[in-house]
């Protein structure tokens, strides 16, 4: 026997152990997968290792009468691998399809939602955007986009604000939501919605943000549309309030301009026969103002009302002064009403924030409901009005002496053009809880258990109760 033979051997045994090695610990620290590759290669490396070393050495050392062949050996090992490697192929072929499936069916869901796809390359400054995104954006079919050309297509009013929110996204939060508007080659607008996040690959060095736009423009133009209707709304609601307004209003003007006069007659009578003391003329001058001013403040109270102005000033007010100023305004009506009116006013009560012309509107057209629903019903006609402080929010209460509501109705009291009068427009309560959502508020009706009807607004207080 060859000496050199033992050579052989001995570095088919190291061979081995290095195979059995990581075999082992391959098994040890590995996955399902891991652990099915090291007994299927490992095991078969090991197996053929023993068959190629022993069998050439059983023959070379006489025991075995056989030919000097260790090909058939490592035949096996191939073929064991080969059968993994297939393996492979064909699970990154499987892999490969699915991803072409599910990119297609992305393709087709934001086709059919009408998004575009984007991907921004935040270190090299480069957008990769799909077919639909670049009709969105009004970008060529083809060619590169960088983020300047994105930057150079919004519109200079937001442009600002987009910046700002690309690099919050960016340096902290990782997500990017935003509706601006862009300005196409043919100079129309078009608004957009973009949502985004910033996905961040640290051992690499880069950074991607994924994300899709779409076209918002329609909602926009609805929401303005719906916008523009309730401000005609409101301006037909106060125009048809004048109508209702328009008898008080001239018994509130003649009171205090009838005041003037009579002042006005005295302090010249007195002049002429010599009698007015300067004291007696300064107390008519400052009447003959005082009259003036209430006069003043009833017109231009209706003016204000009746602007055609969408802008509302929001302000500290005194709930117990609205209802007065309010009663002021309808004192000639529910004299000829001949009713009863009680005011139970919580004088602790906070300022509420809320427009004034607003509340006085909405407060009128809660009492001048309750003044017809009272005349509806025989007997002592007595109307309610008391303040208070419920669940963090100072509340305005109209009570009612009428009918009360009657069940069926209940539900579709606050419809639009859903009236219980005859004739009646149906927009009058729907308008008020418009206005009173418009600044936090809230507008509630019931029965009251005593009898009749009771409407609640709810207004948000500038600062705790006292």
């Amino acid at each position: 026997m060859n000496p050199w033979v033992a050579l052989g051997q001995l570095a088919s045994l190291v061979w081995l152990a290095y195979v059995v090695d990581a075999s082992v610990r391959l098994w040890r620290t590995g996955s399902a997968s891991q652990r099915r590759q090291s007994i299927m290669v490992g095991g078969s490396i090991i197996l053929f290792i023993l068959c190629a070393a022993a069998l050439p050495g059983l023959v070379a050392a006489g025991m075995l009468e056989f030919p000097m062949n260790s090909s058939m050996a490592f035949i096996g090992m191939i073929l064991v691998m080969n059968y993994e490697l297939g393996g492979d192929v064909l699970n990154a072929a499987q892999l490969s399809q699915s991803l072409k499936t599910s990119e297609q069916r992305l393709a087709l869901s934001t086709e059919a939602a009408q998004l575009g796809a984007w991907e921004w390359n935040i270190n090299a400054r480069t957008l990769w955007i799909s077919a639909k995104g670049r009709e969105l954006y009004g970008f060529p079919a083809s060619g590169e986009i960088d983020l300047e050309h994105f930057l150079a297509c919004l519109d200079p009013h937001d442009l600002e604000q987009v910046t700002l929110s690309l690099n919050a996204a960016v340096s902290g939060s990782g997500k990017f939501s935003k509706e601006y508007r862009i300005v196409l080659p043919d100079g129309s607008v078009r608004w957009v919605s973009t949502t985004g996040k910033v996905e961040k690959n640290v051992r690499e060095g880069t950074a991607l943000m994924h994300g899709v736009s779409r076209d918002i423009s329609q909602r926009k133009l609805s929401l303005s549309q719906t916008e523009i209707q309730r401000q005609e709304l409101a301006h037909l609601s106060r125009v048809s309030l004048l109508g209702e307004l328009a008898g008080t209003l001239a018994h509130e003007l003649n009171q205090p301009l009838t005041a003037i006069l009579s002042n006005s007659q005295t302090g010249r009578r007195g002049i002429k026969v010599g009698k007015s003391t300067p004291a007696e003329l300064a107390d008519i001058l400052d009447d003959i103002a005082a009259d003036a001013k209430r006069a003043g403040g009833i017109i231009h109270g209706m003016r204000a009302m009746l602007k055609k102005d969408s802008s509302v000033d929001v302000i500290p007010l005194d709930p117990n002064e609205i209802v007065k100023q309010v009663l002021v305004l309808l004192h000639s009506e529910i004299i000829f009403r001949k009713l009863d009116v009680v005011l139970q006013l919580d004088g602790s009560l906070p300022l509420v924030m809320a427009g004034r012309v607003e509340v006085q509107q909405v407060l009128i057209n809660l009492v001048i409901n309750a003044l017809d629903a009272i005349s509806q019903k025989s007997g002592k006609a007595t109307l309610r009005i008391a303040t208070g402080y419920l669940e963090d929010r100072v509340t305005i209460s109209v009570y009612d002496s009428g009918p009360g509501i009657p069940p069926e109705i209940v539900s579709r009291l606050f419809d639009p053009f859903f009236s219980t009068k005859q004739g009646g427009l149906g927009l009058g309560l729907a308008i008020s809880r418009s206005i009173m959502s418009n600044f936090g508020g809230e507008l509630l009706a019931d029965n009251n258990p005593d009898g009749g009807a009771v409407f609640q607004m709810r207004l948000l207080t500038a600062s705790p109760p006292k």
